[in-house]
């Protein structure tokens, strides 16, 4: 999810990064539960500020809605494109 609103215009890249970083956590923490069992490291209390902070942003703020309306008429759009197009090329 990370990955993805990094790449979107509408929400703040930032809250993206801490969401890869929130990931990572969550991953470090599973691989130490299973490969070394009773290892006292838990990443994934110090990541939860990007999840906070992706929930507030979406109550608080909102998605912009006229950068949304205009990725939304981009993708419509690009895929009129690619369904017009000569598949034999």
């Amino acid at each position: 999810m990370g990955y993805l609103v990094i790449k979107l215009t509408y929400i703040p890249k930032v809250i993206g990064i801490l969401l890869i970083v929130t990931c990572l956590g969550y991953l470090v923490d599973f691989l130490v539960f299973f490969l070394i069992p009773g290892t006292p490291v838990i990443l994934s209390e110090y990541t939860l500020p990007g999840e906070v902070l992706m929930v507030l942003w979406l109550l608080i703020k909102g998605v912009n809605i006229k950068k949304f309306d205009k990725w939304q008429e981009d993708q419509c759009l690009m895929l009129l494109r690619h369904s017009f197009t000569d598949p034999a090329k």
